[in-house]
């Protein structure tokens, strides 16, 4: 039997099923919640943590091993991410959506302090930074001289520390810039 056929012969069948869907989709209009903005993004916390002169190797060892395992240990955590480059560790925790973002800072926090008696001494203070739509890195620019260039790292790291870093909040819509990496001059007194 066909649809047509099936609509002919029981009227009100088809009647209470238009019925069925018109109360439903009402229902749904006013009791379901509509949010203009909704949070697309969970609440996710960066630890980024600077170690002049060290190496990638031993930043992975020493830092970021170390920040890993207090961060597994929080409630309502996703999934940790990270990144271990020369003197740059970079840790992202994210969080499930029912997590507050004050919630997770805090957390992350509490954690960092907890396990900075294991990080080594000459590193700077671990930075934590929210994650949100508003404050997302929309580039990440990497800068190196040529393989023939006569500039060091250190002459470029100056170059886009002044000139590039300059350039770009002079961009329209650019609210930070931020230089971090490469190398910097180091004074090495021996004691004879």
């Amino acid at each position: 039997m066909s649809l047509p056929q099936l609509s002919i012969k029981y009227p009100y069948l088809v009647l209470a099923l238009v019925l069925i869907v018109v109360v439903m989709g009402s229902l749904a209009y006013v009791v379901v919640p509509t949010d203009l903005f909704p949070e697309t993004v969970p609440p996710q916390v960066t630890v980024i943590t600077v170690a002049p002169g060290v190496s990638a190797k031993d930043i992975a060892d020493k830092i970021t091993r170390n920040i890993e395992k207090e961060l597994g240990s929080l409630a309502g955590l996703k999934r940790i991410s990270s990144v271990s480059r020369d003197e740059v560790s970079a840790i992202t925790a994210e969080f499930l959506f029912s997590k507050p973002m004050g919630e997770a800072v805090i957390d992350v926090q509490n954690a960092v302090a907890r396990v900075k008696g294991l990080l080594p001494a000459d590193i700077r203070e671990p930075l934590l930074y929210r994650i949100t739509d508003a404050t997302r890195p929309l580039v990440t620019l990497a800068v190196s001289p040529r393989p023939d260039s006569l500039k060091s790292l250190s002459d470029i790291r100056l170059l886009a520390k002044n000139d590039l870093r300059d350039e770009i909040m002079a961009v329209t819509g650019v609210g930070d810039v931020q230089v971090f990496g490469s190398h910097q001059r180091e004074i090495e007194v021996r004691v004879d």
